[in-house]
């Protein structure tokens, strides 16, 4: 029989979901990306960009109102970023926590939650732009859905003896992948795939009522997967086409996303 179970390495962490707002999930993107810029007064504009190291960390609150249980979560860094833009309904991300650790209380770090002001964005709000430039870019209207996801590739098992805690959740080497679904109606994308050709292309959000959120990739290949059209039946032709994004040496990052907004800072 077994004479005792002993405990080993606390591991917390998990997935955050939410609609994408043009307020109030600033704070959870610089987190994922690493830097932001602040310009202009009220409306303010944050570029929040991809960087060479993530901030030092942040801590979330689930709480049970209902019976006054809150858990803390401590020392936690974002892992992954994944974004979805459907062909209908809500704009959606998930962002993957690592903490440090856990902890329950009975009473909130903040009674008083601000709650967002404006509505989500839905996928008929967003479009896909080809080319580098939130200016000189040209529409593309045959985007049937997009995504993309930020991989940190933190160090999950920084443990030191005598602690059961995480001693560090290190960034590893950032990897942004995605796709995108088009109606196939010319040879374009699929040349610029064939060719192995660098592209550019953004993903601009607009709600009536709201500032913009603008998805910027500046340098990406398309690969892996096949950019031949495959007649599956009597409707369209769709294609997917998968993409990696490649350091932009002008901006010195892979990724950028804009808010214009309300909130003077981050």
């Amino acid at each position: 029989m077994i004479q005792a179970v002993l405990r080993g390495n606390q591991r917390p962490g998990g997935d955050i979901k939410c609609e994408l707002h043009s307020e109030g999930m600033t704070t959870l993107f610089k987190h994922a990306l690493g830097s932001v810029s602040t310009t202009g007064s009220n409306p303010y504009t944050h570029v929040i960009s991809g960087a060479s190291s993530l901030p030092v960390g942040l801590q979330f609150e689930k709480g049970f109102t209902d019976i006054a249980q809150y858990f803390l979560y401590k020392g936690c860094r974002i892992n992954t970023l994944n974004m979805n833009f459907p062909q209908e309904g809500l704009v959606n991300a998930t962002f993957s926590i690592l903490a440090r650790e856990e902890a329950v209380t009975t009473a909130p770090q903040d009674a008083t939650p601000t709650y967002a002001s404006v509505d989500p964005i839905v996928s008929f709000n967003a479009t896909l732009y080809e080319g580098a430039g939130l200016g000189s870019a040209v529409a593309l209207g045959t985007v049937v859905e997009a995504n993309f996801s930020v991989e940190n590739n933190s160090r999950e098992d920084q443990f030191v003896i005598g602690s059961r805690l995480r001693y560090n959740r290190p960034e590893g080497r950032r990897v942004v992948t995605g796709s995108i679904t088009v109606y196939y109606d010319d040879l374009t994308l699929s040349t610029t795939f064939v060719n192995g050709t660098q592209a550019s292309f953004n993903i601009v959000c607009t709600t009536a009522g709201a500032n913009p959120v603008a998805f910027e990739f500046p340098q990406i290949q398309y690969a892996g997967g096949s950019p031949t059209p495959v007649i599956a039946d009597d409707g369209p032709i769709q294609i997917t086409l998968p993409f990696q994004t490649e350091r932009y040496e002008t901006w010195d990052t892979d990724i950028r996303i804009t808010f214009v907004n309300t909130e003077a800072t981050i």
